[in-house]
């Protein structure tokens, strides 16, 4: 039972685990879709009302690179939001910059479109999922193994079963014979002694009239006949 509790155990912590490497390679691939989709649909709002200028690159960091230009009225926008693929922009590099006209906010460099996402956005999803596999495949439940376990120790308890009413056939095999053999004994003691009392008897019996055939024919006076007989010479 111990070992059987240790296996399950292990399955649930298998399972979690496999669990937080699904939920984590999958929040990696729809942030990579969401990134995907959000660059076509700012694609869409600036070609909708798009609107080029003049920018210069006032800071730039990991996180974001900020522009600064002007409008075709003279105001000066400056991108808090960052401007749309930056890569190789470096600090005070002058370029050609597109926004969207009803939100000066929106920026991208011009030239460049959500196409440049895919690869990016695709990598992280392709690493993610090169480094999920082999964990996912580790961490897969051991069922063979416990199903295993647990038909081991179910043929066992079977064999233990077997065995003891294997063992309480084999007494009450034996007690039925000993009981079988002890009143065959006794039967057969009553009928001896039944039988020696039953021959006495007829012994007894039988040599009642056997004695008296005997004597009569051995010629032997009755006791009667025998008075008559004595009396008779008296007489005489």
């Amino acid at each position: 039972m111990t070992n059987q509790t240790d296996a399950r155990q292990a399955d649930r912590r298998r399972r979690l685990l496999r669990l937080i490497v699904l939920g984590v390679a999958g929040l990696v691939t729809v942030m990579a879709a969401v990134l995907v989709v959000a660059a076509y649909r700012n694609d869409a709002a600036i070609e909708a009302n798009r609107v080029a200028a003049n920018a210069q690159v006032i800071s730039q960091d990991w996180a974001r690179t900020t522009v600064r230009f002007t409008g075709p009225d003279g105001r000066v926008f400056i991108s808090q939001d960052g401007v749309l693929y930056p890569g190789g922009l470096v600090e005070g590099q002058r370029l050609l910059v597109e926004y969207d006209g009803t939100n000066p906010n929106l920026v991208r460099v011009a030239g460049r479109t959500a196409d440049l996402t895919l690869l990016p956005a695709g990598s992280t999803v392709v690493i993610t999922w090169l480094v999920a596999a082999p964990l996912l495949w580790w961490l897969r439940p051991k069922r063979s193994g416990g199903t295993g376990s647990v038909d081991a120790a179910a043929g066992t308890s079977s064999e233990d079963s077997e065995d003891k009413v294997g063992d309480n056939s084999g007494d009450n095999a034996g007690d039925s014979a000993d009981d079988n053999a002890g009143d065959n004994a006794g039967d057969n003691a009553g009928d001896n002694a039944d039988e020696k009392v039953d021959d006495k008897a007829e012994e007894k019996t039988a040599g009642k009239p056997g004695e008296t055939a005997d004597r009569k024919a051995d010629g032997d006076p009755h006791p009667a006949d025998a008075t008559r007989n004595s009396t008779f010479v008296t007489e005489d």
